[in-house]
């Protein structure tokens, strides 16, 4: 039982790509790499601003009060608060994921959004900071 030998012109032809295939390619790889570096160019400024922010919110704050104490009191607080509103947000993120507790990281889900974890719970009901799990 011989097989038959696959001509190099019926290959070419099945593995031909037309120019036009092939620059849609390159034109894809050139926005995907152009996306890329604006996406981590914007990571890295916004990481910027959230690291001076709070050096920043210290210096007004010890210019408005004149005081050192009272900045550093700002500076305290503004960390305490962020660390009791962690909490809840993790509890939140383990019963919900991350999609259902990150609007309420962002003060509340908008009135007209559909909460992300109602399509999946069993009761239907949404996840909320006061909701208890499954019930």
């Amino acid at each position: 039982m011989s097989q038959h030998p696959v001509s190099p012109v019926s290959s070419r032809a099945t593995s031909r790509r037309t120019s036009v295939e092939r620059r849609a390619d390159v034109d894809r790889e050139q926005l995907q790499r152009r996306t890329v570096r604006s996406l981590a160019l914007a990571q890295v400024v916004g990481a910027i601003g959230v690291a001076v922010t709070p050096s920043v919110g210290v210096l007004l704050a010890e210019q408005v009060t004149s005081s050192e104490v009272w900045a550093g009191v700002a500076r305290t607080g503004s960390t305490l608060g962020a660390a009791l509103a962690g909490l809840p947000l993790a509890a939140l993120a383990v019963r919900c994921g991350a999609a259902g507790a990150t609007p309420w990281a962002w003060g509340g889900p908008s009135p007209r959004s559909v909460p992300p974890c109602s399509s999946w719970r069993p009761s239907g009901r949404a996840c909320s900071p006061w909701s208890s799990g499954w019930s």
